[in-house]
């Protein structure tokens, strides 16, 4: 299910992942979290919040993405 969006959504993983200007800003983001001392799975929800808001300002400029998305949740409430 949700097809589409969940290539989407690997996508934006790859570049968080893989590019450098990204992983300065999520290692930035993590010492932050440890300083405040943020769990282990607090963190990996933080890391979750950041790609669904990437991948939502991605949909809110790109008009294919939105209507990916639309495809994905008809089909899931249709299945």
């Amino acid at each position: 299910m949700m097809k589409r969006t969940q290539e989407t959504v690997g996508k934006i993983a790859d570049i968080l992942t893989n590019n450098d200007k990204a992983q300065e800003v999520m290692t930035m983001l993590a010492e932050k979290a440890e300083e405040k001392g943020l769990s282990r799975e607090e963190w990996e929800q933080v890391k979750v919040g950041i790609l669904t808001n990437c991948f939502f300002m991605v949909a809110m400029k790109d008009e294919q993405i939105r209507n990916d998305l639309g495809m994905d949740i008809y089909e899931a409430l249709n299945a």
